[in-house]
């Protein structure tokens, strides 16, 4: 059963940030952790932004962000995990 906020003190506490309000839509989406339809191994991506690289940083050799690549390239695994760690 999903957790959601009972009281007005709870929803302001769980959604204060957009980090946590993106952790906690995440968790309601996908309770079981995201996993894409095509490939579920977001690891990859995750591992690299854990450690600093930036999500949104532009490739001059394709003329798009890591997000825009992903989503074009169809891998909705990444896309999330880029979402996740705010890219744009």
């Amino acid at each position: 059963m999903p957790d959601y906020p009972t009281t007005l003190l709870e929803f302001e506490a769980r959604f204060a940030t957009e980090e946590g309000c993106r952790a906690s839509l995440a968790s309601l989406r996908w309770p079981e952790g995201f996993a894409c339809p095509a490939c579920g191994h977001p690891q990859a991506s995750a591992l690299l932004l854990d450690h600093g690289a930036d999500p949104d940083l532009w490739c001059p050799v394709y003329g798009r962000t890591p997000l825009e690549e992903a989503i074009e390239q169809r891998h909705l695994d990444v896309a999330a995990v880029l979402l996740a760690h705010g890219a744009r």
